[in-house]
């Protein structure tokens, strides 16, 4: 965690209100460096600071942010915009990426937008490599969740999902050397999944 400050305290922007803290951003760094992809698309970009961090890693060649605010309201919001990024606006649903190797590519969704038919999507395309944020353990967000699905909320589709492996980064331990303008959040909700 500590040499992922020295990346964070480069950050292009001080805080980044609604959006991830200093452990999210720790979360999705670790596990990209895991993965290491070649192709990431982001769904949900809001200010560019999990597009900065996708940056950050060195085996992706190709970043595809999805957003349908980036034309109207992000532009004047954006705290970083990457070279690597393709930056378009129709919904993640109505693409099928065929243009990259799916196989090697990681989806990031912080879109606020019900989780299962994504997944589905995904299951459909070929992308077995899922990030989530936001995965609340609560019916109250503006979403349903992974969590929901499993615990809380009955769709036959989702059986259609079969996770093979699970990651979640709720609970990390605070760290009282970090810097971070939200020290409430310390559970920051970001999931990865590994689907068949």
């Amino acid at each position: 965690m500590m040499f992922f400050k020295n990346i964070y305290n480069h950050r292009p922007f001080k805080d980044n209100p609604g959006g991830l803290n200093f452990y999210g951003m720790y979360s999705l760094w670790y596990i990209l460096n895991l993965l290491k992809p070649i192709y990431v698309i982001e769904s949900g970009v809001w200010r560019g600071c999990s597009t900065w961090i996708v940056d950050n890693i060195d085996s992706i060649e190709k970043i595809i942010c999805i957003d349908p605010l980036n034309e109207t309201w992000y532009p004047n919001q954006m705290c970083y915009i990457s070279e690597k990024a393709e930056y378009i606006t129709q919904d993640f649903l109505q693409q099928d990426f065929k243009d990259i190797d799916l196989k090697k590519c990681v989806v990031i969704f912080d879109d606020h937008q019900d989780v299962l038919p994504r997944l589905l999507h995904c299951k459909e395309l070929g992308i077995y490599n899922i990030i989530m944020d936001d995965n609340y353990k609560t019916t109250v967000g503006s979403h349903i969740t992974l969590y929901c699905l499993q615990h809380l909320i009955f769709d036959e589709k989702f059986k259609k999902i079969e996770i093979e492996k699970e990651i979640n980064f709720n609970d990390l331990e605070k760290n009282n050397k970090i810097d971070d303008n939200y020290e409430e959040f310390i559970n920051n909700n970001l999931t990865y999944i590994k689907i068949k």
